[in-house]
């Protein structure tokens, strides 16, 4: 059986034509290499998973539709599975 190389890839849905999407995974920049350090707390470590072997890549910040070419911003769902984009209140 013949190969093919693999790479890591983003799904999501039209909102307009109800199509699914894919889109290939951007590099992370320096600076939000930084940033998520700085979050996850692994300035204050001398080994981290941050290393010139790793490969950290995020997701576009606009896509367009192939089908209906409607174009989207877009965000990282909530770690409650909440996809909207929208905070709740919490009271």
């Amino acid at each position: 059986m013949e190969q093919v190389p693999i790479s890591p890839a983003f799904v999501w849905r039209c909102e307009d034509c109800g199509i699914d999407n894919f889109e290939y995974c951007v590099p992370a920049t320096e600076e939000m290499l930084k940033d998520i350090k700085e979050q996850e707390g692994f300035y204050e470590f001398e080994s981290s998973p941050f290393d010139e072997t790793t490969n950290w890549v995020t997701f576009p910040d606009i896509v367009i539709c192939t089908k209906c070419h409607k174009q989207f911003e877009t965000f990282e769902p909530d770690d409650d599975g909440d996809d909207d984009g929208i905070e709740e209140d919490s009271e």
